[in-house]
C-alpha cells in the first residue's frame, strides 16, 4: 500500500485515479489483495492462462471488486498483444509482477507440480523479467513504481540490471531473509 499514491495525489492526467497493472494475474491474489486494501484502487489483471483467469474472477467477484477490476487474457511476453491489449494511452500507478522465472530443470529437481507455463521461463528464468523491462515504459506513469518478485535462483542485482531504465527503490526480504521483492521507480 505505501507505493499507492492516495487518491488526492492521483495523476491529474489521469481521468480513473489511481491504478495498478498485475501482469502474470494468476488467481488474482497480488490484485485483489491489492484493491481490498485501497478502496481508492482500481486495477486490470493480464495472464496467458484462461483457466487462471477463471480463478481470478471467481476471486474478484467473491471480494466484490467486479466494479474495479477487469481481467484481460493475454501473453505479457509479446510486447505486441500487450500494447494492442491494453491500449498505447493506458498508464499505471504500479505494475505488479509475480513472473515464471524458474527453469526446467529447476522444477524437476524440486518436484514441482504447478502448471509450468507458471513457473517457467527461458533465458536461465530471466525471460520474462526481460519482457517486462521491454515494455514497462510504456505501460508505467511518471514516477509509478514496479514490484517485482524475484525468486529462484535469480539474483535481485541480476534482475535489477535488466530495469537500467528504472531508479531502484529497495529490496525487501521474504520470511528466510533473502531478496525477494524488487522494488523500481520510473523516473519522471
Amino acid at each position: 500500500r505505501e507505493y499507492l499514491p492516495d487518491s488526492s495525489s492521483a495523476s491529474e492526467a489521469a481521468d480513473d485515479g489511481v491504478s495498478v497493472l498485475d501482469l502474470g494475474t494468476g488467481s488474482g491474489c497480488l490484485l485483489v489483495s491489492t484493491l481490498v486494501h485501497a478502496s481508492h484502487v482500481r486495477g486490470i489483471g493480464v495472464d496467458i492462462s484462461a483457466d487462471a483467469l477463471r480463478v481470478a474472477d471467481i476471486n474478484i467477484r467473491s471480494h466484490g471488486l467486479s466494479d474495479r477490476a477487469s481481467l484481460c487474457h493475454d501473453d505479457f511476453n509479446n510486447d505486441d498483444l500487450l500494447l494492442s491489449s491494453l491500449g498505447d494511452n493506458l498508464t499505471f500507478d504500479v505494475i505488479l509482477c509475480n513472473p515464471p522465472y524458474l527453469t526446467k530443470g529447476e522444477c524437476e529437481k524440486d518436484g514441482l507440480a504447478g502448471p509450468r507455463l507458471a513457473l517457467v521461463a527461458d533465458n536461465r528464468g530471466l525471460a520474462c523479467y526481460e519482457a517486462v523491462a521491454r515494455q514497462v515504459g510504456a505501460f508505467l506513469k511518471a514516477n509509478g513504481v514496479v514490484i517485482l518478485e524475484v525468486g529462484g535462483k535469480r539474483n535481485v542485482d541480476d534482475v535489477r540490471s535488466i530495469f537500467g531504465e528504472l531508479e531502484y527503490v529497495e529490496t525487501r526480504p521474504d520470511d528466510q531473509g533473502q531478496g525477494r521483492c524488487l522494488v523500481l521507480r520510473k523516473k519522471s
